[in-house]
């Protein structure tokens, strides 16, 4: 790392306008002799590099170099990804990839993982997952079962391996160990002391009261039919803890009844159980299980992964920064850079992930010199793969005294902020020289007002307080508030002006911590009739989208029985306990008969023969089964009229609204599959839309109240803010233990290599529900562990950032917020206490709640604020929903193969041109692997590349074979090569060498109510405008078969002419003209011609 000059850019300090500003001196510079063209300048996203692309081409002007200007698009402005595809496309030769490679987005990795994880997902792996399940009683948010609990571990762990470069082995090593460390006791139940107890309590249960009883008898029941680590826990907390389900006084009765000594051991059993790692059904054994499938399942996911995208010759982001990287290493490129290119800027910094620092840190060595701007105070994307500490040690080396001088690292400030006004600027320097304190240096801490204090404003500083008994009632209040805040007439600054307007609803943003905070806030404002502005991105939370899930799952298997009970609730509005009842009741009967032995063998046709829907929604699942996904998903909603059976559950436009963007995303999964090349399915879009983001931003124009995340503001700027969360205290041990400690972490590997810089570590869920607490005796053994600490520290780095970027968003007035639970004590601001600023203290009226003299919060109890007067709402327009779509058996999406035969097509138009003498003799098929080995040839011959050498292109092959698992089958991979050389050879010789080779090729090509895609296995280029197409086969047959034109004859060369006739047109009407129409017979080294294929 050298030439580099650190930029230290506190918030609202005018980085922007000062990187223009640098360029335009460095462009401008007649001494100097840096070019447009010799510049490479990242930003964090393509909108950033477009503004600054402009901003900076102003700048010129305005600095007087309109010529300059006018090259600025020869300059190298992008994302980090979009300059590593740059240098990868003119250097693909270099490092092993093809120059027609294609990049995959963001948006189609996720639908490759929903379509690919069940290949690697097997009938035992789902077995242990329920019994998982079961035994730690897991269920999701609506408290049911929850079957798919796993998923959220895999999708996280490949998340992470996708994102950093993690060690999975050590990482699976290292998490077993620690539940080996957490889960150390070697105790198993004492059966003995438990039946006792069962039964003494089963005695004792008929005297209880009748709540008492309600309380008791479901832990008893499961007590006696299975037991569990989550009934083994609520027996624990029961028998020791201060609310006992069965009362005290019962209690101790059972404590008498047993015998003390006994009801000890007991208790001691209970807990020792709860940290055991004895045998494979111990709460360790079950979580190490687990561990180990989930691991294993991500590095053949992975590893599949990177065959897929060999064999498509695919890179995706994270392989543009591995491959750059790795370019960056080579001399060559190195020695290339360095003579092209003179500057390097790169704008924030502090976002960036190891691997681009990495490749910043290469890149400013090459350069004259290089500008990277930043605040490492505002580095808040960890969970993006931003590594905050290692921002913060790379920003020490440039205050480090004993620097080597040679490196010439230095480093400036932005001393101003623009933004705030002085008073709050004091305060945030005040505040927060305290709270980095030994670890940003207070001169990369504290800014200078560029603005000053006016009359015209109103104290800068507040603190809204309200005694709420749950949150509802808390937003409801805030509301209220705010729209008195609103009506004041308060006034704020104009920006970049000496003018001043009274306050809007467009300058107030409620800034949360969750996305649940966020949905609270607003709709209370909305429900006061207030304009706002938030992003509501978890709709697949909402009952309406539940409806269509599982409308969904019973077009996949009509049979379940959860889908059956779940469509009662939602589509019948029966209660859950009378749909329980109903099925005992029916598997009663089941069993009742006098023969036995014929009921045990009778089919579970619970509602199939009783219930009209389940019999209309099966008729309903045969006329859409041959349906795309995205049409069956909008066939259900519309056909079945859902827009107007979930009006009657309120809030009627914003679940018409949620049905809307389910279509849009169903359509948006079958696109990407079908530019991928591979199949969609219910299940897989199902799992897509269980954890794809929904792609919308802020309105931050609107005059509307904003409310979004303290990470989603960063960036952006109001004149009124509003913190909440703070009284939220997430370093509190059991919140701490399950929120950022539990789960699936990333850490730095302790032993970092070339290949792996991290490692994960992964403890599997073991509590119930989300309100779950974790045991406190393994919470205990957690904070014995190094990594504890780690995290802690972590999580407290994580507020400190947080709270600097909420605060610094205002421009005029900072509220912040508290709700009072207990109407005799104030609650504790424990987000500012575990940022070290204060104890968080709200006694006497807030005076001490930020340690700072010169300016103390209006402190202001809102519990009684006046209700605000809503508006009479207006009336909605009846929705109009689109018409039924028609339903038809025909497939919406074809591939080539699949085309209607042509009439007769004659065996006088099969040429065979040439036997090219290179059959592959080795080629040992049958029925069940002919398709698969096929596959493998053309994956093997898709790759070939004729400027490398045979024995390069020989490796290749091996690699494919083997990872088909094709060796038996073909095991002689010599010959496979020959017969692609030898069809080149054929090619060069007739037609010339080429202009261009375009293997795979994508097409598509509508049809009248149907679409064709497939791929063009070989075009041979004669010029831009003129190609020879040539597409694989398989057949190991004879001549004589292929040129039979019985109808009766499967190989008959004839009958490919729609799929080559499909191919054919698609080519001229892009403007191609096709020389010639042939068929490769890769086995029989054949080549043939289809003569009049466009006719």
């Amino acid at each position: 790392m050298k030439n580099i000059e650190f930029i230290n850019a506190g918030a609202g300090s005018g980085k922007t306008t000062r990187l223009t500003q640098i360029l335009s001196e460095e462009l401008g510079n007649k001494d100097n002799t840096i070019r447009p063209s010799e510049v490479i300048l990242t930003t964090f996203t393509e909108l950033a590099a477009s503004e600054f692309r402009e901003k900076a081409r102003q700048q010129l002007f305005k600095d007087g170099h309109p010529d300059i200007a006018a090259e600025l698009d020869s300059a190298t402005i992008g994302t980090i990804h979009s300059v590593a595809l740059s240098f990868i496309q003119r250097y693909w030769y270099l490092i092993g990839v093809s120059p027609d490679m294609k990049v995959m987005p963001e948006s189609d990795l996720q639908v490759y993982i929903s379509e690919s994880l069940g290949n690697h997902v097997s009938e035992s792996h789902l077995k242990f997952f329920n019994d998982y399940r079961a035994y730690f009683d897991i269920k999701d948010i609506q408290s049911k079962a929850d079957f798919d609990f796993w998923k959220e571990h895999l999708l996280t762990i490949i998340d992470k391996a996708n994102n950093y470069s993690v060690d999975i082995e050590r990482s699976k090593q290292d998490s077993c160990a620690i539940v080996e460390k957490i889960f150390s006791s070697s105790t198993a139940l004492n059966h003995s002391l438990l039946d006792d107890f069962i039964s003494i309590l089963a005695s004792e249960i008929k005297s209880y009261s009748e709540p008492q009883k309600k309380r008791v008898q479901p832990m008893l029941d499961s007590l006696k039919s299975r037991l569990s680590y989550a009934i083994v826990a609520k027996l624990y907390k029961t028998l020791t803890g201060d609310a006992p389900e069965m009362g005290k006084k019962n209690r101790t009765k059972l404590t008498n009844l047993i015998g003390q000594d006994r009801y000890d051991a007991l208790i001691a059993n209970l807990k020792e159980f709860q940290t055991s790692s004895a045998g494979d059904d111990s709460p360790g054994g079950m979580m190490k299980k687990m561990i180990i499938i989930l691991f294993d399942i991500a590095k053949e996911w992975k590893d599949d992964f990177n065959d897929f995208k060999s064999r498509r010759h695919i890179i995706d982001y994270n392989d543009m920064e591995r491959l750059f990287l790795e370019l960056l290493c080579m001399p060559e490129v190195k020695k290339e850079i360095q003579g092209t290119y003179k500057l390097m800027m790169v704008d924030e910094f502090q976002d960036s992930s190891p691997i681009q620092l990495e490749i910043f840190k290469l890149l400013s060595g090459m350069m004259e010199q290089s500008y990277w701007v930043g605040d490492p105070k505002q580095s808040i994307y960890g969970f993006r793969g931003a590594d905050v500490e290692l921002i913060s040690d790379i920003t020490r080396q440039f205050l480090d005294d004993d620097k080597d001088p040679a490196l010439n690292l230095t480093h400036s400030n932005l001393p101003k902020s623009w933004r705030t006004r002085e008073s709050l600027v004091k305060f945030t320097n005040d505040c927060f020289t305290r709270a980095f304190d030994g670890i940003i240096s207070e001169e990369n801490v504290v800014l200078e007002a560029a603005r000053h204090e006016s009359a015209q404003l109103s104290s800068p500083l507040s603190h809204w307080n309200c005694y709420a008994p749950n949150a509802d009632i808390f937003v409801d209040i805030v509301a209220d508030r705010i729209k008195a805040l609103k009506d004041s007439g308060i006034m704020i600054q104009v920006k970049g002006k000496d003018e001043y307007r009274p306050i809007r609803y467009g300058d107030i943003a409620i800034l949360c911590r969750t996305n649940d905070e966020c949905k609270r806030f607003a709709n209370a404002l909305i429900s006061k009739g207030m304009p706002v502005s938030f992003v509501n991105n978890e709709i697949t939370q909402q009952t309406e989208v539940q409806l269509v899930f599982t409308l969904l799952k019973f077009m996949l298997d009509s049979s379940n029985k959860h889908v059956r009970a779940d469509l009662l609730r939602l589509l019948d509005d029966i209660p859950t306990q009378s749909i329980l009842q109903q099925r005992l009741d029916y598997l009663i009967g089941l069993n009742s008969g006098e023969d036995k032995e014929a009921n045990e063998v009778s089919p579970d046709i619970w509602l199939d023969e009783d219930n009209l829907m389940i019999q209309r929604l099966k008729t309903f699942k045969h006329i859409v089964k041959n349906m795309s996904v995205s049409d069956l998903l909008e066939s259900i909603i519309y056909s079945l009229a859902l827009p107007e059976v979930v009006a009657k559950w309120g809030d009627e436009n914003n679940r018409r609204q949620n049905l809307h963007t389910l279509c849009a995303l169903a359509k948006k999964y079958d696109d990407h599959c079908l530019q991928m090349g591979i199949g969609s399915s219910v299940g897989g879009l199902l799992t897509y839309l269980s954890y794809t983001e929904i792609d919308s931003k802020i309105d931050n124009a609107a005059d509307a109240v904003k409310v979004l995340t303290y990470h989603g503001s960063k960036g952006l700027e109001w004149h009124y803010v509003i913190l909440s969360s703070l009284e939220d205290d997430s370093l509190e041990e059991e919140k701490f233990t399950k929120r950022c400690f539990w789960g699936v972490r990333e850490m730095r590997h302790p032993n970092p290599t070339e290949q792996y810089s991290y490692i994960v570590q992964f403890l599997p869920r073991i509590v119930s529900t989300s309100s779950t607490n974790i045991p406190k005796p393994i919470i205990n053994k957690c904070k014995q562990l190094p990594t504890y600490s780690l995290f802690e520290n972590k999580e407290r780095n994580e507020l400190r950032h947080l709270l600097y970027v909420g605060i610094t968003r205002s421009r005029d007035y900072l509220t912040t917020l508290s709700r009072q639970s207990n109407i005799l004590f104030l609650p504790n601001l424990s987000w500012i206490r575990n940022t070290g600023i204060s104890n968080g203290d709200l006694n006497d009226s807030a005076v001490k709640l930020w340690n700072y003299g010169p300016l103390k919060p209006n402190y202001e109890d809102i519990t009684d604020c006046p209700k605000a007067v809503v508006s009479k709402a207006t009336d909605y327009s009846h929705y109009q929903y689109p018409d039924n779509p028609q339903l038809s058996d025909v497939p919406k999406y074809l591939s080539p193969s699949k085309l209607p035969v042509l009439g007769d097509f004659a065996a006088e138009n099969i040429e065979i041109l040439r036997d090219l003498d290179c059959r592959i003799a080795h080629y040992k098929t049958n029925d069940t692997n002919q398709a698969a080995a096929g596959t493998c040839i053309h994956n093997i011959f898709a790759v070939f590349d004729p400027s490398m050498s045979h024995e390069h292109n020989a490796a290749m092959a091996i690699r494919i074979r083997n990872g088909h698992n094709m060796q038996e089958v073909i095991p002689d991979i010599e010959e496979v090569i020959v017969s692609i050389e030898h069809l080149y050879e054929y090619l060069k010789e007739n037609y010339g060498t080429a202009f261009a080779i375009k293997r795979e090729t994508p097409f598509i090509q509508a049809l009248p109510g149907q679409i064709v895609n497939g791929e063009i296995d070989l075009l041979w280029y004669l010029n831009d405008h003129e190609c020879v197409l040539i597409d694989f086969k398989n057949f190991p047959g004879s001549k004589a078969t292929i040129t039979n034109a019985d109808p009766a004859n499967d190989h008959y060369a004839g009958k490919y002419a729609p799929q080559l006739k499909e191919y054919h047109d698609v080519l001229v009407s892009s403007g191609v003209t096709v020389k010639d129409t042939l068929i490769y017979y890769s086995v029989m080294g054949c080549v043939v011609r289809l003569k009049n294929i466009s006719d």
